[in-house]
């Protein structure tokens, strides 16, 4: 993708409806501060795309319609991609913050690639995994699973732009 037309995330950020960001800025709060979070607490986060209906479609033969994100999978990102900041920068992904998990709506409403994952979790859920590169180099990743006519988001990551390529290319093609 030309960088030169990449929005920034301060951009991205602006299309964010700010009842979504307080949400997830409140909870991601709540999580740091190791209180207890509401599990029946979930934020829509609107409808998917239609680039994301057709995807999941091809790629799984279902429809989701909206998209979703629950505390559990909120604590789930800022325990594993935000609470440890050396381990992420060792893996090659930049940490989380508050700010960068409110851009998760954008990167399902405007995802750059889309592409099927392995099966998440001990679970064995199907998921798709959703990209989008902004003008800082940064790749931004959110996985989510399809079910029952919702797309719930699962996980998010950032990787810089060059760890993103390399992974893309052991995965093979994205829609």
């Amino acid at each position: 993708m030309d960088s030169e037309n990449l929005q920034t995330m301060e951009e991205a950020l602006v299309n964010v409806p700010e009842k979504i960001k307080n949400w997830i800025s409140g909870v991601w709060k709540t999580i740091a501060a190791n209180k207890k979070i509401n599990p029946k607490y979930q934020q829509d986060l609107g409808e998917a795309s239609q680039k994301t209906k057709d995807a999941v479609k091809k790629l799984y033969g279902k429809n989701v319609s909206k998209q979703i994100i629950k505390p559990e999978n909120l604590e789930h990102i800022y325990k594993s991609h935000s609470k440890n900041p050396q381990k992420e920068l060792a893996d090659g992904q930049i940490p989380i913050t508050a700010e960068i998990a409110s851009l998760i709506p954008d990167v399902l409403a405007n995802p750059n690639t889309i592409r099927k994952s392995l099966p998440t979790n001990k679970s064995g859920y199907e998921s798709v995994i959703l990209s989008k590169e902004y003008a800082d180099g940064t790749v931004h990743v959110v996985e989510a699973i399809p079910k029952n006519n919702i797309l719930e988001v699962y996980t998010a990551y950032v990787w810089n732009k060059e760890k993103a390529e390399k992974k893309r290319l052991a995965y093979g093609s994205a829609i």
